[in-house]
């Protein structure tokens, strides 16, 4: 079966070099064939071990599966709209299903060697897919490289280390330095794009270069494979609490500042950007709480956690890669990257397909966006209540700035649907096989949020695999709640909290058809246009609709023209400020030691090779 897989996923990338829409053509066919593998696999519990004769290069187990069906699922849907997006180079056609080869091998991968081969070929095919796109300039390509080499780097360090300590060039459990362990994962999160990184903004650059295929790739499935690999190393090594709590922190803090970001973006393709750094905290506050919990005995909060880590992943790689496919047909539609220039009216299919991913990405129940975030607040009101003080004030300090950064995300979606899907309708307007992948999107991630309950059921072998414990009990009944379609937290003294995505929806969807009896139809009525302290306009714009965000968080921003002005919205140069301002005064130190120690002073110059022998020497004894 693994021979199948890699066979299915490499034929596209040997097509490409012929025919642009034969290669898409198979890259469906391996998507439906893999996606029936899997779904077939997860439901009948069949995924056991299974290696290739090359020994334990290569394997599947139930992890591996549930991530190649949520892979397949965004890889079907992006190809389905490539066959009439992609107008661009073979080069960028074969880059693409090279990066998709990349992420399955990285899937399949029980090895260092065939790991670390998959990931670096993710990073240059990601380097090719900007490079090769017309029009791109020099930076994108080079940023995504760079920061995809250092991902590298430290994961190559961490596996290092793990050969070293064993022996042993496969995934092999035993009691590895926390050192090395915490360099790796944060290897990983690079990729996420996560604080400090994001601060770079190297993520959302990257999407600004890409084609709209590519940016499905780098917010969708390469988090998902970040994810996937922070999993994977649960499954073989013990993290330690404090390892889990700066996980925890890392992912709280990417999550509020991505947030802020994407809410404060005029760029259709950087504003999602910054939501996937926004959900990857989310999913990294999860995978963090699930290690603390794991390590303080509450073996079924970590299932719980480590649950919405599944429930938030599948979630977020199909309404991004609806999403971005949204921002392509925008882009195309109104030839324009700018949401304060887009005019028009929503309609249609492209319309619903956008509203229903931006709910979803929004944390809006009963849709799977919102069911994960519902898991993640659970799991971080739980664990205040734990016995360590360091914990408690870890969870409540987490839990506010994610309830913060989540009520921010719901001004970030509602403004780039409400102004992005503005899209005159006209001529240029793309097909339906562009529009349609979007609404299947849609409605996937609000399927993923009614079938909840099956979600988490299927990924409770995952779960049981990284904890050592059944994680029965998550699922339960209540009143006119049938057993098993609640979905609760377990709390110290019992359930904490219930939710149930389908009753949700029965009542909101009871209540609208109430607003509407009584009410009727929705009715028009011009009032005079507030701008949020910018200069008024004939109708809002998108620049006005997070300006009281701006100002209020002004020295979030310090750079960029005044929103008072309606200038464009503020470029965050936080860390490059400081970058700079770093260089110079290192460069200036390095001015003067050079004067100073290296002037042709020969007894200086003796003088410097003496301390720096000696400062050799001591580092080497000790």
């Amino acid at each position: 079966m693994i021979e199948l897989l890699l066979l299915l996923f490499l034929l596209p990338v040997a097509a490409s070099a012929f025919s642009k829409k034969t290669s898409y053509g198979l890259s469906i066919a391996a998507s439906l064939v893999t996606a029936a593998a899997a779904f077939w696999s997860i439901m009948t519990n069949g995924a056991g071990e299974s290696l290739t004769a090359a020994g334990s290069l290569f394997g599947l187990d139930t992890l591996s599966w549930y991530f190649l069906l949520v892979g397949a699922v965004s890889w079907l849907l992006t190809s389905l709209y490539s066959v009439a997006y992609d107008n661009y180079s073979r080069a960028v056609t074969a880059a693409y299903h090279m990066a998709v080869l990349s992420i399955v091998v990285v899937i399949l991968s029980r090895s260092y060697l065939p790991f670390l081969i998959a990931w670096e070929g993710m990073s240059v095919s990601g380097y090719f897919l900007i490079s090769y796109k017309k029009g791109t300039g020099r930076l994108p390509p080079y940023v995504f490289l760079v920061f995809g080499e250092v991902s590298a780097l430290l994961i190559l360090l961490m596996f290092t280390y793990f050969y070293a300590a064993t022996g042993k060039p496969d995934f092999t459990a035993a009691a590895y330095s926390q050192v090395a362990v915490f360099a790796g994962l944060v290897g990983f999160l690079v990729k996420l794009g996560i604080t400090p990184f994001q601060m770079t903004e190297w993520l959302p650059i990257a999407h600004g270069g890409a084609p709209v295929n590519g940016s499905v790739l780098f917010s969708a499935t390469m988090t998902m494979a970040s994810i996937y690999s922070i999993l994977r190393i649960l499954t073989f090594v013990q993290v330690a609490t404090l390892t889990g709590g700066l996980l925890m922190a890392i992912g709280v803090f990417s999550l509020l500042f991505a947030a802020i970001y994407a809410a404060s973006s005029e760029h259709v393709k950087m504003l999602p950007a910054y939501s996937t750094i926004e959900n990857s905290g989310a999913m990294l506050i999860l995978t963090g709480a699930s290690v603390v919990s794991m390590n303080s005995g509450d073996s079924l909060l970590a299932n719980f956690a480590l649950a919405g880590v599944m429930v938030y992943v599948f979630a977020h790689t199909v309404s991004k890669t609806g999403l971005f496919l949204f921002a392509g047909v925008i882009e195309r539609s109104s030839g324009t990257l700018d949401l304060n220039r887009i005019g028009g009216t929503s309609s249609g299919l492209f319309s619903a397909g956008g509203l229903l991913n931006a709910l979803s990405l929004s944390g809006m129940l009963p849709f799977g966006g919102g069911l994960g975030e519902w898991m993640m607040l659970e799991t971080l009101f739980v664990m205040v209540t734990f016995s360590s003080p360091s914990i408690s004030v870890l969870s409540t300090f987490t839990g506010a700035m994610a309830a913060l950064g989540a009520g921010i995300t719901l001004v970030a979606m509602t403004k780039f649907y409400g102004y992005g899907g503005r899209v005159r309708r006209s001529a240029a307007t793309p097909a339906r096989t562009m529009t349609g992948p979007i609404l299947a999107a849609g409605a996937i991630s609000l399927l993923i949020g009614l079938a909840g309950i099956a979600v988490i059921g299927s990924a409770g072998g995952v779960t049981e695999a990284i904890t050592g414990s059944s994680p029965a009990g998550l699922l339960t009944g209540l009143l006119v709640v049938p057993q098993g379609f609640l979905i609760s937290s377990p709390g110290p003294a019992g359930t904490f909290g219930v939710v149930s995505p389908l009753f949700v929806a029965a009542l909101l969807l009871i209540f609208l058809l109430l607003s509407y009896a009584l009410f009727g139809r929705k009715r028009v009525r011009v009032v005079p246009v507030w701008n949020n302290g910018v200069a008024r306009e004939q109708e809002p714009v998108s620049f006005a609709y997070a300006n009281a965000l701006r100002l209020t968080l002004r020295h979030v921003y310090p750079s960029g023209r005044d929103a008072a002005d309606g200038g464009p919205a503020p470029s965050f140069d936080i860390f490059w400020e400081w970058l700079i301002g770093v260089s110079g005064r290192f460069g200036k130190a390095s001015r003067a030691f050079a004067l100073a120690f290296m002037n042709s002073d020969l007894s200086r110059y003796m003088l410097y090779l003496l301390i720096a022998f000696l400062a050799v020497l001591v580092y080497v004894i000790v």
